[in-house]
């Protein structure tokens, strides 16, 4: 009897939980279903919008997987190209982001989420993503060498040259190296040093930017025995004026570094060299800190900044190149100003170790993808921040100028260093090895 009353009482349950399903819960996931798919069509609908506002930018994930972090924080962040930006995730939330909901969705839908880090792109409209988990493994725990790393890095975000464009770069490196021993035979002259400089070597070039290559020379030892002035500069211009060739004498670039002549500085500072002549090079580049003086190298790009940012202050239109040229100059016065040292000749170095307003970091650099995609003859308008920036920049370091120091040594000794210039290679190379000055 007792038994009969259980199955009553299971099948009274379970008739419960049918009328229960029948009438309430089922009815009331059909009236919702519709709320719940416009709900998530709308989410779906701003999240594409929402990549459309950052198309064509990259990513660079990493988790507080404890294996990985401190090798993530100290070995790669910092080697990042600042194309990337990095997002950090602590467990599964995303720290210090904007409009965290849609990069969280971002990251939740990554493939293989849990192989930490990730490599992440907006291109088209679509997310596009790659674990690069193994590729850290392998140079963090296998002891290979991180270009491995760092070029997957480049490829997969497009920062490397094109085929045709690193192609490009190469012959007319040969084109100018091929220049400069050229104007060697012509005019009797040994080049000591010669490099790129201007747009290309600041890093904002346009798509025609010409190539401004300078260079140091010297005279065989009978050229200096006159009691006549000499010319002391080569100016030449080739390739229908797309290759400007200046030149400068050793003499007259020594006598410049003793008063500390902010454009040599650049020069030896340059990424990229055609011509260097071992004895020179770090011979040269032992006097800079002597004759470095902060004061004339102040002074030198405040002018050159007031002067450039004429061309674009209270203008309605202006060129980018004019922009960049003011935005240079007052970052290099700014780095003399707050970091007491020779001014890195890269505009993005400047840019990412300075400590100025993010926001303005960023438009900068998308200004700077604008650059490169149009010519010289571009007129843009507006970006009243950043002008009002470079406004501020120029006020501060003319108010801070006069307390900075002059040069170290005022009397820097090269004589013997010139000397040395003039003679052989078997005699440069002896005195190399025995770090003669």
């Amino acid at each position: 009897m007792k038994k009969i009353f259980e199955y009553i009482f299971i099948g009274l349950m379970v008739l419960l939980i049918i009328l229960f399903l029948v009438f309430i819960a089922i009815p009331f996931t059909v009236v919702m279903s519709p709320f719940d798919y416009l709900g998530n069509r709308k989410f779906e609908k701003e999240y594409k919008q929402f990549l459309e506002t950052i198309e064509g930018e990259n990513f660079f994930i990493y988790n507080n997987r404890k294996k990985a972090l401190d090798f993530i924080q100290n070995e790669v962040l910092g080697k990042l190209p600042s194309k990337i930006k990095v997002f950090y995730l602590d467990g599964r939330k995303l720290e210090n982001e904007q409009k965290g909901e849609y990069y969280s969705v971002m990251i939740k839908r990554l493939n293989n989420y849990t192989k930490f880090p990730h490599l992440m792109k907006v291109r088209n409209g679509k997310v596009v993503d790659v674990s690069i988990n193994q590729e850290l493994f392998n140079w963090k725990n296998q002891g290979k060498n991180s270009n491995q790393f760092f070029e997957l890095v480049d490829v997969f975000f497009e920062l490397k040259e094109t085929f045709k464009e690193l192609e490009k770069r190469r012959k007319m490196r040969t084109k100018i190296i091929e220049a400069l021993r050229k104007l060697e035979e012509e005019k009797n002259i040994r080049i000591l040093y010669a490099c790129e400089t201007g747009s290309r070597a600041w890093g904002f070039a346009s798509e025609d930017s010409d190539y401004d290559v300078r260079f140091i020379y010297v005279h065989d030892t009978s050229w200096y025995l006159s009691l006549d002035e000499k010319p002391d500069t080569i100016s030449i211009m080739l390739e229908e004026r797309e290759l400007d060739l200046v030149g400068w004498e050793l003499r007259k670039t020594l006598r410049l570094m003793k008063k500390s002549n902010a454009s040599l500085f650049e020069k030896l500072d340059s990424p990229e060299v055609y011509i260097n002549d071992d004895y020179f090079d770090k011979g040269i580049k032992s006097y800079v800190s002597e004759a470095f003086s902060p004061i004339a190298v102040m002074y030198h790009y405040l002018s050159m900044c007031k002067n450039v940012f004429s061309e674009v202050e209270n203008k309605e239109k202006y060129t980018l190149k004019m922009l960049f040229y003011s935005l240079r100059t007052a970052l290099a016065s700014k780095w003399v100003q707050d970091k007491n040292t020779i001014p890195p000749m890269v505009f993005n170095t400047m840019v990412k170790e300075l400590d100025f307003d993010a926001k303005l970091k960023e438009r900068i650099a998308l200004l700077l993808e604008l650059k490169s995609a149009v010519d010289e003859k571009y007129l843009h308008d507006g970006e009243a921040d950043l002008i009002n920036f470079v406004r501020e920049t120029i006020d501060l370091c003319n108010l801070e100028a006069k307390n900075l120091d002059s040069a170290k040594n005022k009397n820097v000794k090269m004589n013997l260093f010139f000397r040395v210039n003039l003679e052989s290679e078997d005699v440069r190379l002896m005195a190399l090895k025995n770090l003669e000055y």
